[in-house]
């Protein structure tokens, strides 16, 4: 595939992930995309050994639902900050967004720092490659799978009671455009 052709792709996975979140809502779009995350990637362990075709299909859904992830997450930003703007008359979304980029980059290095501890406790050696014994390999699949499905879960059911819904952030948006055109009129 072209370049083009993967960006084709990506904005496909962003527009069913709008889509979706339209529908059912941002948090619960989220927390479905974990769900499917979380099952493709239990679904590698069933595959046969060495088969890479096999895991096509599976790399295909993990990666389709992990291009909403971050518009997603970006958009249940946004809501808040015009919460946040709303209520307590602040404009903080430069910092929310700064503190999610923040601790999506502290979450990328402390996976490579965990993954490389268990795989020492796992017996794997990088060096050798394939020479690992199949239990190290066995090891490795564990450990490439544990954690996405962890946190994910976790990111997932942390979600669970979200109460700025669809309906609330566009309440929110209406009193703030409200505010705003009072604002503006009462300044000219």
């Amino acid at each position: 595939m072209t370049a083009v052709d993967w960006q084709w792709l990506a904005g496909l996975c962003l527009t069913l992930s709008g889509w979706l979140a339209t529908r059912i809502g941002k948090h619960r779009a989220a927390m479905l995309s974990s769900l499917v995350y979380c099952l493709a990637l239990i679904s590698l362990l069933f595959l046969p050994p060495g088969n890479v075709a096999a895991s096509i299909p599976t790399n295909f859904i993990t990666g389709f639902v992990a291009a909403g992830f971050t518009a997603l997450i970006r958009a249940m930003v946004a809501d808040v900050s015009d919460d946040i703007r709303l209520h307590q008359g602040k404009e903080r979304a430069g910092l929310l967004f700064s503190l999610t980029t923040s601790t999506s980059k502290i979450a990328l290095a402390a996976a490579i720092y965990i993954t490389y501890q268990l795989l020492d406790r796992v017996g794997y050696d990088p060096k050798l490659g394939h020479a690992n014994s199949p239990e190290a390999i066995q090891g490795l699949t564990y450990t490439f799978l544990s954690g996405p499905i962890l946190f994910l879960g976790l990111g997932a059911f942390c979600m669970i009671g979200y109460t700025l819904t669809a309906e609330r952030a566009a309440e929110t948006r209406r009193k703030l455009d409200e505010r705003d055109a009072a604002l503006t009129g009462a300044a000219g």
